[in-house]
């Protein structure tokens, strides 16, 4: 039986829904996932979702809560292992989430506080629960920015890098809680950033970082931050500048041959050739703010809107392949499971897979 087919998914308030919505994590008052301490309100919005290695999801929201949420395959039924609320009124606009070793793991979130929080997490033995919360001193605070903390991602050498309202990027070491490097160069809010993989690519050799931001200027930059071999910054610097967005540049993401990206500004997507900066591409079909965008594992690239639409493209002549609705508010966030499924986020209330 399908996880679509189980009765756990079958919600009369989602009549008319399309048949490869694989679950519905729904935010109504009188619906409640099984789990410990995981009553989802009609009011709690999710600001930012994330994935685990193992396919847990992890969500924040608009009351200051945090929640990693598991598939029952029992019931299947999302049900929420760990919850962590913040004790002020902070709120979380970005996580990101990576392996330390096969039981250890680290989350990640930028927050309206100007901080970043870090949580050393691990498994208990039977893989359903989150037993043994560790924090670095100060409750892992990575005190810095000077601004909202809107976007972070993980480097390669398991380093992290934030971009804040404040126009900097700051690369943080997650083992001493410091800050190794600051890039100057936005000249309004940082929106999003993206890293290109490590011994990929052209674009990377031994030592150097490459990545890319998006920023409220309407620009995108390249940057290269190149280390010494005891992982000392020696060099950093603004490669490129890409010139070509009317608007904000809400997201970005690296296809898969890393010597192209893709952003979305306004209406639109663009990709452009990251080694020379040109604008290759313009993808038109949104009918409102493009809000995020991320790469399929076949190359495909996906983009959700304030249309209230999920888009696929062709990343090689740019042509819309499919169109998924669903959403009945504006799409927040997306992210995309190894195998291919994608987890939306909107402000309807809703997270949804599809696959």
């Amino acid at each position: 039986m399908s996880l679509f087919e189980r009765k756990s998914c079958i919600i009369n308030y989602f009549k008319g829904f399309l048949p490869n919505v694989l679950a519905c994590l729904i935010s109504e008052y009188d619906y409640y996932l099984k789990g410990e301490s995981c009553t989802i309100q009609s009011s709690d919005i999710f600001s930012a979702v994330s994935i685990l290695h193992d396919s847990r999801i992890v969500i924040a929201d608009y009351a200051s809560t945090i929640k990693i949420l598991k598939l029952q395959t029992s019931t299947g039924k999302y049900e929420c292992v760990f919850t962590y609320i913040f004790t002020t009124s902070t709120l979380c606009y970005c996580i990101a989430c990576f392996s330390v070793n096969d039981t250890n793991f680290r989350m990640i979130c930028g927050t309206s506080d100007y901080t970043l929080k870090l949580w050393n997490l691990q498994k208990s033995s039977s893989s359903e629960n989150i037993s043994s919360i560790k924090t670095l001193e100060d409750n892992s605070f990575l005190n810095g920015h000077t601004g909202l903390v809107l976007c972070v991602s993980v480097l390669p050498d398991g380093r992290i890098i934030s971009g804040s309202t404040d126009t900097t990027l700051k690369i943080w070491n997650t083992n001493t809680g410091m800050c190794d490097v600051t890039l100057i160069g936005h000249s309004a809010w940082i929106r999003c950033v993206a890293i290109f993989p490590n011994n990929q690519s052209q674009l990377i050799h031994n030592n150097l970082i490459r990545l890319v931001s998006g920023s409220d200027d309407n620009t995108l930059k390249i940057w290269n931050v190149t280390n010494d071999n005891n992982n000392n910054c020696v060099i950093k610097d603004c490669d490129l500048t890409l010139i070509g967005h009317n608007n904000t540049v809400w997201c970005v993401a690296i296809l898969q041959d890393y010597c192209k990206i893709v952003s979305a500004s306004g209406y639109t997507l663009k990709i452009w050739n990251a080694l020379t900066g040109q604008c290759l591409l313009t993808l038109i079909g949104h009918t409102d703010i493009v809000s995020c965008v991320s790469i399929l594992p076949n190359g495909q690239i996906v983009s959700g809107s304030h249309d209230k639409t999920i888009k696929i493209w062709n990343p090689l002549d740019g042509t819309c392949e499919s169109t998924f609705n669903g959403h009945t508010q504006v799409i927040k966030t997306l992210y995309v499971f190894p195998d291919g499924r994608l987890v939306s986020a909107g402000a309807d209330k809703t997270i949804r897979i599809w696959s």
